[in-house]
């Protein structure tokens, strides 16, 4: 067996390290009873933070206190195991934070000041409604915007709170509007949230392109998908910068900053000029005033042309 002076220096230092940690932080996932017997608990949850990615670990629990996140291996796919990153478990960090908040504040000072009270809760929701209240009666409600980002990662908080801003009438600006890296179209047409392909299928294409998109450093989980996908095939990626996705592709196209909009149309108009779509799909799956059938087109017309005053409430029927 050859080992070059590498492989030697690399298993000496691992070796190394793991004398002199004692192997005490290289476990796994290990449910051994001299493992289990260190820990009160080992909770299974899942990281949610805005890759939405949503890989499972297990939190290793220590007299009441999170002491250990370890990645989950039990995927039923093999190329998902083990699922995580670093920023995931370092989530610890946000937990157990200094700065955290854990209960309401109210400002005492001038703003800038840093000068704060603890309240209670009860207190601190009269005194938000109450603003809001006062905001609404002399501006109107829809001086008030609430914004939601990443719905994917809270349904339950976050559906609650479009649901109060519908039901005050307050505008919303969803978090996708306020992105430049994400492409509105898809929930604009297809009202879905984005172009989400399963990363397990991303090896099966031929051809990949990737558009306003740094995988390789925004879903580290998934980005060895893209590297498998790049052996099998061609990788081009369209970024203005040599991000760490331009680096492992087979061509970068690197456009000029503020353009990508008008690449965009562009692509988009050659498209359909040549008929390269599948004719099926936009008659299938559509959504918005460009696409729906001349009748419901010619009634969003009409009553575009009315004046507010005079345009009818939406029912709250649906149907």
């Amino acid at each position: 067996m050859h080992i070059d002076r590498r492989d030697f220096l690399r298993g000496a230092v691992g070796a190394g390290c793991a004398l002199a940690f004692g192997l005490k932080f290289f476990h796994f996932s290990d449910d051994s009873a001299a493992y289990a017997a260190e820990v009160d608990q080992l909770i299974h949850s899942t990281c949610s933070p805005n890759c939405t990615g949503a890989c499972r670990f297990k939190a290793r629990v220590t007299q009441g206190r999170i002491s250990t996140l370890i990645q989950a291996a039990d995927y039923p796919e093999d190329s998902y195991n083990p699922r995580g990153c670093l920023r995931g478990l370092s989530m610890m960090d946000l937990i157990y934070g200094k700065d955290r908040l854990k209960y309401p504040l109210i400002r005492t000072g001038p703003r800038g000041s840093r000068q704060f009270r603890r309240a209670s809760w009860d207190e601190a929701l009269n005194y938000t409604a109450g603003k809001l209240k006062e905001i609404a009666g002399k501006y109107g409600p829809e001086a008030i915007a609430a914004t939601i980002q990443v719905p994917g990662t809270g349904y339950v908080q976050k559906g609650a709170m479009v649901a109060l801003a519908g039901l005050a009438h307050w505008t919303m600006h969803h978090g996708y509007d306020q992105n430049g890296d994400l492409p509105m179209f898809w929930p604009m047409t297809f009202r879905v949230q984005s172009e989400e392909l399963e990363s397990l299928e991303w090896v099966n294409a031929r051809s990949t392109l990737i558009f306003g998109s740094n995988v390789i450093q925004t879903r580290l989980p998934d980005a060895h998908h893209l590297l498998e996908a790049k052996r099998r095939g061609r990788v081009v990626v369209i970024d203005p910068d040599f991000c760490s996705a331009s680096a492992k592709a087979d061509e970068w196209m690197p456009i000029k900053a503020d353009t990508d909009a008008a690449l965009g149309l562009g692509m988009a108009k050659i498209i359909i000029d040549r008929r390269l779509y599948d004719a099926e799909i936009p008659h299938t799956f559509r959504s918005g005033q460009l696409v729906v059938p001349g009748r419901v087109k010619a009634e969003l017309g009409a009553l575009s042309a009315l004046s507010p005053g005079r345009r009818p409430e939406i029912s709250e029927k649906r149907h």
